[in-house]
């Protein structure tokens, strides 16, 4: 994911291994190591054009933390299909109840 290699990451600081120095970064990252807070979020990287899921924990070491990242692009999709297949589903029927009135005329014009 990072284009690094596995046994460079671990161990290795924060400034050494993420190119993105964003303050969300950072934020988390004093959570967990100082404040010993842990966190969950998911961000979008627009490079790898990629969801992620992203822990950050805080280990045996005051003042050093964990990440762990997880590929969540699958679920994010499947989740926006279902949403969308939903509303659809929705307005389909919304539609056939505002035909099905007394009143065709009516029903068109509320559908519309």
């Amino acid at each position: 994911m990072t284009g690094t290699k596995t046994a460079e990451l671990i161990g290795s600081t924060f400034y050494k291994t993420v190119r993105n120095h964003d303050e969300d970064w950072i934020k988390f990252s004093y959570q967990a190591a100082i404040l010993r807070q842990s966190s969950i979020n998911r961000t979008y990287n627009s490079q790898l054009d990629k969801w992620f899921d992203f822990w950050a924990v805080p280990v045996y070491q005051k003042g050093f933390c964990a990440f762990i990242i997880h590929d969540a692009t699958a679920e994010k999709r499947d989740s926006e299909i279902r949403a969308r297949e939903s509303n659809t589903n929705e307005l389909v029927i919304e539609c056939a109840k505002a035909v099905s009135t007394s009143d065709f005329g009516k029903g068109i014009k509320k559908s519309t």
